[in-house]
């Protein structure tokens, strides 16, 4: 997992933990401390992925998903592994490549909700702002440096 520690990696990796993967996380290295409390074994920052994972795996990994882009298809096929199953939310233009894109599927959400229920999908806050302060948040979002969502607090 690529961007394991980011806003929907971190959510991506809770998933396929609750539906029995064993994760490995790549992540940006000032996120480091989110991604070890999830249940995922960190692999490093984006320049440590291909030694650590070949270390980690030297038979391979099943899959990859990736919301970094900036080559981490290539970064995964020089680690050695014949990756089948590729999927990423940002970098759609390689060949190998099979697009994510959300759905509304009822069934998907009601199994989310359910391992929200339970406390097993947890998100990551970084910031919680008055309704007032909307302007400020989408400033923040379109900076990408924020850790956590950014929470729009309705009321007192």
């Amino acid at each position: 997992m690529h961007g394991a520690a980011g806003g929907v990696g971190s959510m991506a990796v809770q998933i396929a933990v609750a539906r029995g993967a064993t994760v490995l996380g790549a992540y940006a290295a000032d996120r480091a401390e989110f991604l070890r409390g999830l249940d995922a074994t960190p692999v490093g920052d984006d320049e440590q992925v291909t030694e650590r994972v070949r270390t980690i795996v030297p038979g391979g990994i099943d899959a990859v998903f990736d919301t970094v882009g900036r080559g981490m298809l290539a970064r995964a096929t020089a680690a050695g592994h014949d990756v089948t199953r590729y999927a990423s939310t940002v970098d759609i233009t390689d060949p190998r490549t099979r697009p994510v894109f959300a759905r509304l599927v009822p069934a998907d959400l009601h199994a989310v909700t359910e391992l929200a229920a339970r406390g097993h999908l947890l998100p990551h806050v970084g910031a919680v702002l008055p309704l007032s302060e909307a302007a400020d948040a989408h400033r923040l979002a379109a900076t990408r440096h924020g850790k956590g969502r950014i929470v729009l607090r309705i009321g007192a």
